[in-house]
């Protein structure tokens, strides 16, 4: 991998392209950290850090922390990521889109140009959410209590996203490509230090608690745990890149004295088309529950913060608090990330998008017409 990153480097194009692509990246990071105004980032920091098994948990990570952050950049790409989908989605259902995408590149710029529209009203609708949640009682993160605190707000969430998304066109014109994906991978790698510092402090403070005796020394589990982790993310990557290669074989066609055709070929298809996509679709579904029963009862903090440790120790979420309200329970009932009810139904979700992720963009009908 550095061999060919230092072969590249030599390619005055190639050059120009990585240094585009950096130099965008560093603005994106510029940008995930100017906070907005009117906006307590402080407090917007701890409730995402309360909430981080569920969906902000995951909108944080693919924002780079822009999110907990309060910052410019906190919707992230998910609103581009979004309207992709919707219009690939679209894409099969109506013919008119599906024309388009079939008349070249032509067709792909109007697709593009409609992506964009879609993709600034998800902004606009997740910028008035997201406003609402932090202005709440439960968050309290809004400085000023008025309508134009409001608007300026909305209209920063919602030019941030429209500026990530011409962010990652740009590096699709002027850099190495894949815009989103890259923009996708800066923001996870922006967490690593924050997340592996994270789980060094958690291994320590699990086994220098009073409470706990252990023979096995905390440094060899740490060790153990990082070797699975790292096996881990090797048979992910090995599944990702794992395909089925069909041969191919072209008849023969003699047109006046030359022969055409004859060679040799495959189609490869890949063990996970889908990708990760299902995954992230099936948190988020499952996430969504919770986090309407938060917005309708505001007691979550005060009844639900600690389930988790509660749930750990075998101590029942009634047996802690009977009074709790109804929205409280189901909000601490969908957020338990381990319950026999997340890990069924995350299992069901996962195969259901693979499959319907699949069943779209693998048509067999097409795929044989290109042939």
């Amino acid at each position: 991998m550095f061999k060919t990153l230092a072969n590249a480097w030599k390619i005055q194009d190639l050059r120009k392209k990585l240094l585009v692509t950096l130099f965008i990246i560093l603005l994106y990071r510029i940008g995930t950290a100017i906070v907005v105004p009117f906006v307590d980032a402080n407090a917007v920091t701890d409730y995402v850090a309360n909430q981080s098994n569920g969906i902000f948990g995951i909108l944080n990570t693919l924002s780079g922390s822009g999110l907990a952050n309060a910052s410019l950049f906190a919707l992230g790409v998910s609103p581009y990521i979004t309207a992709s989908i919707v219009i690939q989605l679209l894409t099969v259902a109506i013919p008119a889109l599906e024309r388009l995408a079939k008349q070249g590149e032509e067709g792909k710029q109007k697709i593009t140009v409609i992506t964009r529209y879609i993709t600034v009203a998800i902004a606009l609708f997740t910028g008035i959410g997201y406003y609402f949640l932090i202005s709440s009682d439960t968050v309290n993160a809004v400085l000023f209590d008025d309508w134009y605190v409001a608007v300026v707000m909305i209209a920063c969430y919602c030019a941030g996203a429209s500026l990530v998304m011409w962010l990652a066109e740009k590096i699709n014109e002027h850099g190495i490509g894949n815009g989103i994906s890259i923009i996708l991978f800066a923001n996870i790698v922006s967490r690593f230090i924050v997340v592996v510092l994270d789980y060094i402090g958690k291994i320590d403070t699990i086994f220098t608690a009073e409470d706990w005796t252990f023979s096995i020394p905390s440094a060899l589990v740490l060790i153990f745990t990082t070797i699975g982790m790292l096996a881990l993310i090797y048979f992910v990557v090995f599944i990702s890149d794992s395909e089925r290669r069909i041969p191919v074989q072209y008849a023969k066609k003699v047109v006046g004295r030359k022969m055409y055709g004859g060679r040799n070929t495959n189609l490869p298809l890949k063990l996970n088309m889908a990708g990760v996509m299902p995954v992230i679709f099936a948190n988020a579904i499952l996430s969504l529950p919770g986090m309407i029963f938060g917005f309708i009862d505001t007691d979550y903090d005060l009844y639900a913060k600690n389930y988790q440790l509660w749930h750990m120790w075998g101590i029942e979420f009634e047996d802690m608090y009977p009074n709790a309200s109804f929205g409280a329970k189901m909000d601490a009932f969908f957020s338990n990330t381990t319950s026999w009810f997340f890990v069924i139904m995350t299992f069901i979700l996962i195969l259901a998008f693979a499959y319907f992720y699949v069943a779209i963009s693998f048509n067999p009908t097409e795929v044989a017409g290109n042939l």
